[in-house]
């Protein structure tokens, strides 16, 4: 598996080319704990040739530009996780607000105090207003320590939720492969799916050779759309399985 990953990204430009200008359908497949990253996914990308490149992947498999850990060290670093902490958990919580009380009581002691001496002249080494920082600096500490302790928790989670962003239902959702096909059914599907469009792209061609190269192929499909309605031809497939009827008929 190595050795095939290090040869798509070392020929991929290769690949890229050829792909642009095959004229047969090509099928991608993730397979169940498949991912495809990065480079990778940018050699067999549909969008390079759109009109015979169709991708699918497996519920269990997963793809994106980066891997979840590549995501949360780049989109969501040790300042966020810590915004998260302080305002979710409670010992976090609890400690922070300590540390604004005994803030907001220094500040105004300084603010009685300026009735009468200006804030260059306060004395500074109250007994009070010293243990009262003092302890400020403890919940700093304790503060931070929890913050440590609960470091590896919150970034398990920033990590599975940036997976989540990798899943074939998120896939799906942003139009970046055609369905979600389980492995179990993956090769009926895929065979009844070639022979879809081995003979739809025969039709295409005749079309557009008969027109001479006046229509488009968007326009040719939605021509064998209608004449596919037209002649009722949906019915002659219905005892057809599901996974069957869907790439047969459009």
């Amino acid at each position: 598996m190595k050795d095939m990953y290090e040869q798509v990204i070392k020929f991929g430009a290769n690949i890229v080319d050829a792909l642009r200008e095959y004229r047969q359908p090509v099928i991608i497949y993730i397979p169940p704990n498949g991912e495809l990253r990065g480079g990778a996914w940018v050699v067999v990308d549909p969008t390079i040739n759109e009109r015979y490149m169709e991708m699918y992947a497996d519920n269990e498999s997963r793809g994106g530009v980066l891997e979840p850990e590549g995501t949360v060290e780049i989109k969501y670093r040790f300042k966020d996780l810590v915004k998260s902490m302080h305002r979710l958990d409670s010992k976090c919580i609890e400690l922070k607000e300590k540390m604004k009380a005994l803030t907001t009581q220094n500040s105004s002691i300084i603010d009685e105090e300026t009735d009468n001496k200006t804030k260059d002249t306060l004395n500074f080494s109250d007994p009070i207003k010293t243990a009262e920082n003092t302890l400020v600096k403890e919940l700093e500490k304790q503060l931070e320590a929890r913050e440590k302790h609960i470091l590896p928790v919150y970034h398990q989670i920033a990590v599975n939720f940036a997976d989540l962003h990798d899943t074939p239902g998120r896939m799906l959702q942003k139009n970046v492969i055609k369905e979600v096909i389980e492995w179990k059914t993956s090769r009926k599907y895929f065979y009844w799916r070639l022979r879809r469009l081995l003979v739809q792209d025969h039709f295409v061609k005749e079309i557009v050779l008969c027109s001479n190269n006046k229509i488009k192929y968007e326009e040719t499909i939605e021509l064998l759309k209608s004449w596919f309605e037209e002649a009722n031809l949906s019915n002659s497939f219905s005892s057809f399985k599901k996974y069957k009827t869907e790439v047969i008929i459009f």
